[in-house]
């Protein structure tokens, strides 16, 4: 009986070791799989604090002086996208009636991506439903433009929209140059 017992415990080690083996590789696969960024399969979400981004230094140094900030941060949230933005205004009217083309707004508005229908309904904005007569910019992520009649300049990086709005609060003189010298500013944050 002692004869048979030994070889059947040396068996017995020898498969439980295999098993944790195979169990803790099953286990390190797991792991390295849920911080692997590189997986196909993965879709990054990035979520994008506007204020952090355009700051109060660059609007006041965009606007030409000491502006007034306004948050409004997850405006509107729901599985897919949450929304928020970062608005900075200043005013130089100085008499009655108060003139749109005296406020100037330096704003950066996030549409950010939760999900893959998120992702999906961004990248929309830019392919199937993208204003027509918008002008094409290059240089700023996925994709870029111009929207005239809302004087926004509309950005598609790392699956969030971002819209930019840099000018008289009178939209019909906003110009693409302004809300290109805000980009340029905040793109690398995005």
């Amino acid at each position: 009986m002692k004869r048979l017992f030994v070889p059947l415990s040396i068996a017995g080690l020898i498969i439980l070791g295999i098993l944790l083996v195979v169990v803790g590789s099953v286990t390190d696969d797991k792991k390295a799989g849920s911080t692997n960024t590189t997986n196909v399969n993965e879709t990054k979400y990035t979520e994008v604090a506007p204020c952090d981004v355009l700051t109060q230094q660059i609007a006041d140094s965009l606007l030409g002086g000491a502006s007034e900030q306004e948050y409004v941060p997850n405006s509107s949230a729901n599985d897919t996208l949450s929304v928020s933005n970062c608005t900075y205004t200043l005013n130089t009217n100085t008499e009655l009636p108060i003139s749109p083309a005296k406020i100037k707004t330096a704003q950066l508005y996030v549409r950010a991506a939760k999900s893959v229908e998120g992702i999906a309904s961004n990248k929309e904005q830019f392919d199937t439903k993208r204003p027509a007569g918008a002008q094409v910019v290059t240089g700023y992520g996925q994709a870029a433009y111009w929207e005239r009649t809302t004087g926004q300049l509309n950005i598609l990086k790392n699956n969030n929209w971002y819209i930019i709005t840099n000018g008289s609060s009178a939209i019909d003189t906003r110009r693409v140059e302004d809300a290109t010298k805000l980009a340029d500013q905040i793109v690398a944050d995005l």
